[in-house]
């Protein structure tokens, strides 16, 4: 008999539950795992990701709880509607049944009931939703910040090329007009047959949620790239790959840990202040930006650029004769060691990458909890480093067997 972690346990539930789970239940956990895939893009290094919301906007930007239709929002370089680049609205549908099944344009214009509401079931459809979105953003904020909007549908169902080609059509039309010049007659008029079909389709649908200049606008703001996404098998491993490459050793409980930050959110009641990279690094046991950066460098500024260092060329060679091996280079006191590994860049071929690890750290490494010469905080210091130069993963915890430390 195998003794099992609880984080193991509950991982574990969640799968049983996966692989009997009912349509519904299936849809839920595809949005949980693929929200939780967002979550770990806003601790990407360099990421302009702020916020990633849950069943509508921000409260900030969404008080009555009224964007029903968006399942998951991103605010991209900043926190709510008016400071943001870029927000992304995502409609998430998923399908156990017929996972292959492309979504033409009579699929996404198809009536659809709803429990319980059947005065709508007629006026219901997949295209609709983000119409209805892109309605009340206009009404709410206004055309300012709607043009700052993106509308996607995800769905681990393909979309038709067809339907692509003719969204892509039409809005390439859209975006090569003033706004003002928009209607829907014009647009209809400037598309091939096969593609103004579809468009016509999409418009009746659509309906009187949107007028004429509206419709236009809003099909460049919709997205169809998402359509044919990973399964929420595929996504779950791929939260649980990026866990492990974050926190070494602690794959599976960082993995529980971002599902039970996400399902949280998602839970009625929750406030929907929507989730920074703070929450996710506190979640995945972090309590601030310092603890991914333990040892910065305290080498003293320069007022003028040094004198060329010889040394800097020698050891450059030596590195470039010996790749992948150590190599250790040593002076007496003032002879001008930091001068020279800081011109070492120099003399390395283009796209090289040099960081210096400040052990010494000016004799604060002496300090008590500024123990900057121990193998985990130079891992964690110099990996986080070239993750920001480089684009590759931040390392959250560090490894805790001195053989994963010199691989990390």
């Amino acid at each position: 008999m195998v003794a099992r972690s609880a984080s193991e346990r509950r991982i574990s539930e969640v799968e049983a539950r996966q692989v009997g789970a009912s349509e519904s239940n299936a849809g839920d956990d595809f949005h949980i795992w693929w929200a939780a895939s967002r979550a770990l893009k806003l601790i990407e290094p360099g990421a302009r990701l702020r916020l990633v919301a849950l069943e509508g906007l921000a409260t900030v930007d969404d008080p009555d709880e009224s964007y029903e239709t968006v399942d998951v929002s991103e605010y991209i370089g900043g926190y709510r509607i008016t400071t943001a680049d870029t927000v992304i609205l995502s409609r998430l549908k998923y399908s156990t049944k017929h996972p292959n099944t492309p979504w033409t344009a009579a699929r996404l214009c198809k009536p659809r009931k709803r429990p319980r509401d059947d005065q709508l079931a007629t006026s219901r459809t997949v295209i609709a939703d983000p119409a209805t979105a892109y309605r009340r953003v206009l009404d709410d904020h206004g055309s300012d910040e709607v043009a700052k909007v993106r509308l996607a549908l995800v769905s681990n169902q393909p979309a038709d090329q067809l339907l692509v080609d003719a969204v892509e059509a039409a809005a390439a039309w859209a975006r090569s007009r003033d706004r003002r010049d928009l209607r829907r007659d014009g647009l209809l008029r400037a598309l091939r047959t096969e593609h103004r079909d579809i468009v016509d389709t999409l418009a009746r649908a659509v309906g009187s949620r949107l007028r004429s200049t509206e419709f236009c606008d809003f099909l460049a703001r919709l997205d169809l790239s998402m359509e044919g996404a990973l399964g929420r098998e595929a996504f779950a491993r791929a939260v649980r790959a990026g866990a492990a490459e974050l926190t070494p050793g602690r794959g599976l409980d960082s993995t529980q840990r971002l599902f039970d930050l996400v399902y949280g959110e998602a839970l009625p009641g929750r406030g929907r202040g929507g989730l920074r990279a703070e929450d996710v690094l506190a979640q995945l046991g972090v309590a601030e930006v310092f603890d991914l950066y333990p040892a910065p460098p305290r080498l003293a500024d320069l007022s003028r650029p040094p004198l060329p260092a010889p040394g800097a060329r020698v050891i450059a060679d030596a590195v470039q004769a010996h790749r992948g091996k150590l190599v250790v280079a040593h002076g007496p006191a003032g002879a001008g060691k930091t001068t020279a590994l800081r011109q070492v860049g120099d003399h390395l071929p283009a796209g090289s990458v040099v960081v210096l690890f400040d052990c010494y750290g000016g004799g604060d490494y002496l300090n008590a909890g500024d123990e900057r010469h121990t193998p985990d905080r130079f891992v964690v210091q110099v990996v986080n480093e070239l993750a920001q130069r480089c684009g590759t993963s931040l390392l959250v915890q560090a490894p805790t067997r001195e053989p994963d430390q010199r691989t990390a």
